[in-house]
């Protein structure tokens, strides 16, 4: 009686794990009237969709943003294929798994029209969108650009996939020029009209009179685009560009406070590989703020700003 049980239970597990493994079926809408269809593909649970597997169709008159969870596509619906790997011999720590059947619904972008100062610091918004310029835009009145598009150093060897704040649409600039870009100060590395851009396109767009004036430890300077990523199989282009009348000047600096005799403290700064120093005394604001916070404590920011004051006022 025991080894008939034992028989039974082991049937009984088998077939719950053949269940399992069950492959799961992944279906693609392409969300509008369309005749032609896209075959589904059956994957594991608990398996990522391949980058090789991502379909990348097209249709007239919109650009492909990706593949969302539902018809609406909101952003926090994308399904991002492939997985994130920390390093060539490091395994991924992020990926999107099948878990049952599904459905993905393509979203399709129509170019939307930018005419004014505003309009093109809106991108930054909507990074998958497909934009054109209607006319030449000057930037005169923003008195520190902030670049569209960011870099995120945990996917760094990850696919463009998974650079979810970089820019990935389309910026045509239809032959227009922007002009009178201004950067005075950093809030990221990269210093360009767009900071980074992931399987993206910038085309036939001018620039003239740009003005990129700032103190950074090490940034990424380009007046168009500081970062370009591109994937097999995608395109990542600046193409039909022209940069023209544009002055660059950048204080590298490297800050430091170190303890000094009778109680003070050193303010210590390379600039421009010239050694800088500043004592900072009890008398001083700066003085109060180092011994509560301490010196291993002190931010980047707090730093800059005593080496601003103190170096460059």
């Amino acid at each position: 009686m025991r080894k008939i049980s034992l028989i039974v239970a082991n049937a009984l597990l088998g077939v719950v794990s053949a269940t399992a493994q069950e492959p799961c079926l992944v279906s693609f809408d392409l969300n509008y009237d369309a005749t032609e269809k896209i075959a589904s593909i059956s994957v594991n649970p608990g398996m990522a969709l391949s980058m090789a597997s991502k379909p990348i169709p097209e249709r007239k008159g919109f650009r492909f943003g990706g593949w969302y969870r539902s018809p609406e596509c909101h952003p926090e619906q994308e399904w991002r294929f492939g997985s994130n790997s920390v390093g060539f011999y490091m395994p991924a720590t992020d990926s999107m798994t099948v878990k049952s059947p599904m459905t993905l619904y393509a979203k399709w972008v129509a170019p939307t029209p930018v005419r004014t100062a505003k309009d093109l610091n809106a991108i930054r918004y909507d990074l998958y969108g497909w934009y054109i310029l209607e006319n030449d835009i000057d930037l005169s009145a923003v008195t520190n650009w902030i670049p569209i598009g960011e870099y995120e150093g945990n996917y760094e060897f990850a696919s463009g996939e998974w650079w979810r704040h970089a820019f990935k649409g389309i910026l045509d600039g239809n032959g227009h020029t922007i002009r009178n870009m201004q950067v005075t100060e950093l809030t990221t590395d990269k210093c360009a009209l767009f900071g980074t851009v992931a399987n993206g396109i910038i085309r036939n767009l001018k620039m003239d009179n740009s003005r990129l004036e700032f103190t950074a430890e090490s940034p990424y300077v380009a007046p168009l685009a500081g970062i370009l990523k591109q994937d097999e199989g995608q395109e990542c282009i600046v193409k039909d560009c022209e940069v023209v009348n544009t002055f660059i000047k950048v204080r590298t600096i490297n800050i430091r406070i170190e303890q000094a005799y009778k109680g003070n403290f050193h303010l210590l700064a390379e600039i421009d590989g010239k050694e800088r120093k500043y004592v900072i005394g009890k008398n001083k604001e700066e003085f109060s703020l180092i011994e509560k916070t301490g010196i291993a404590n002190l931010s980047a920011d707090q730093l800059k700003a005593m080496a601003e004051k103190y170096f460059f006022s």
